[in-house]
């Protein structure tokens, strides 16, 4: 059965001695979904929780400004 791959090279500044990753999927559908979830996820690198039952206001997550 013919894989489908992706290299990635994470990160913004990537140094000389990082590697690139190999991703393989069983179908060119799984591929286009893991990327499409890399280019919705590009730009949201942090986060902030909060531990709890009731739903959080956002003006108390660190990061929300």
């Amino acid at each position: 059965m013919k894989k489908y791959s992706v290299w990635i090279l994470w990160g913004e500044d990537p140094q000389e001695d990082q590697e690139p990753l190999q991703y393989e999927f069983n179908t060119q559908a799984e591929l286009d979904a893991f990327l499409m979830g890399i280019e919705e996820g590009d730009g949201w690198f942090g986060y902030d929780y909060i531990i709890g039952q009731e739903e959080p206001k956002l003006s108390e997550f660190d990061n929300y400004q």
